[in-house]
């Protein structure tokens, strides 16, 4: 077994696309943040004056009127041809990715959740998986810290779970999508095929070299955007995620990264085993090529009603891949009367659907001929 799974995993690394896809998005990832921190080192003299001014500006002698007075000014100079300085520069084009100054979430929200209560309320439906979903919103909101002004480094960058789902897809498309079809161009699949023995063995091999592939993928899409992140640093990892989302789970910013990474990584799984299932059903390369990126894509290209939009687009464990988005907005479900927020949904989502393709899988492969 274990010289079949290095057969496979060998089969899946000579495929000199993989590589050519890899060092595409290690350019398109790191040369971002890589010119951006020369551009820093070129202006502000590297990380140290930019985190000076990050302070200097998230203290309490500067307000957002302030800060936003500054900029105007700024404006106004480039508008007249004038020279900005280094205090200008960092407030006008640098400070949004770094710095969240006075920002609260809990005012306006908490004030928003009351009206749609006593909206439920006057319309009879105290009872109701709404108002109960409200009633613990409430209780989320009033539990989180209030937001102090914070210098957030590259926290941004490294959060870019969007684009990292999609540059994970393409990597994994580009090396599972001919694990079936190519094996039909030699005599291997003939081999193997032959024996019952040999079918169970082949066909195990398969889903664990996938496995251990989108592990590698994984493992590497996440490394490029953390090595970003380390151009201007990850401080205050121990502070509440709301600085960097409107999220009202009650976690920190390194606690949300994990969750998300987690997220991710399970999605990362589903994905492999889908292509090397559609792999499987087709013995077509560019039908299990096509097909899980336009599953990826589905849901933001579908113009269906609002009310069934969302829930497409919410309950798909495409969502898993992207992470981020499972803990931004505050979604619940109502399961068997029970109110279940979003991530623990999409959890169970991505598990049911694993085990789905699995058995899927399992049995097709088990029923495999030679063509």
């Amino acid at each position: 077994m274990i010289e079949l799974i290095k057969f496979e995993l060998k089969k899946i690394f000579n495929n000199k696309l993989i590589y050519i896809a890899a060092i595409g998005i290690s350019i398109f990832v790191l040369i971002y943040p890589f010119s951006r921190y020369s551009k820093f080192k070129e202006t502000f003299n590297g990380r140290e004056e930019i985190e000076v001014l990050a302070e200097k500006y998230i203290s309490n002698e500067y307000t957002v009127e302030d800060i936003n007075d500054i900029r105007q000014s700024a404006i106004n100079k480039i508008n007249n041809k004038g020279e900005l300085s280094k205090d200008e520069e960092f407030l006008l084009y640098y400070s949004g990715d770094f710095i969240k100054v006075n920002k609260d979430i809990r005012t306006e929200g908490l004030k928003d959740i009351d009206n749609r209560l006593e909206e439920l309320k006057n319309n009879g439906k105290e009872d109701t998986s709404d108002y109960e979903s409200l009633l613990k919103e409430k209780e989320m909101l009033t539990n989180l810290d209030k937001q102090e002004s914070l210098y957030l480094g590259d926290w941004n960058t490294v959060f870019d779970f969007n684009v990292a789902a999609t540059m994970k897809l393409i990597l994994l498309v580009v090396g599972l999508a001919g694990v079936f079809s190519e094996e039909y161009k030699s005599r291997v699949a003939y081999l193997n095929l032959s024996t019952k023995k040999g079918k169970t063995k082949l066909n195990a091999a398969k889903i664990i070299s996938a496995l251990i592939y989108g592990t590698l993928v994984f493992i590497f899409v996440s490394s490029l955007y953390h090595i970003g992140g380390f151009t201007l640093g990850l401080p205050n990892g121990n502070k509440s995620a709301s600085y960097i989302f409107s999220s009202l789970y009650n976690m920190s910013i390194n606690e949300y990264y994990i969750g998300t990474l987690v997220l991710s990584y399970l999605g990362t799984i589903a994905f492999s085993i889908l292509i090397v299932l559609l792999s499987l059903l087709t013995k077509n390369i560019l039908v299990s090529f096509g097909l899980p990126l336009a599953i990826f894509l589905l849901p933001d290209m579908l113009r269906l009603p609002a009310t069934i939009m969302r829930f497409v687009y919410n309950i798909n464990f495409t969502q898993l891949l992207r992470g981020k988005c499972i803990f931004g907005e505050y979604i619940t479900f109502n399961l068997f009367g029970k109110i279940v927020a979003y991530p623990y949904v999409m959890t169970i989502v991505g598990i049911i659907a694993l085990f789905i393709m699995l058995i899927i899988y399992n049995k097709v492969s088990k029923k495999q001929t030679i063509i």
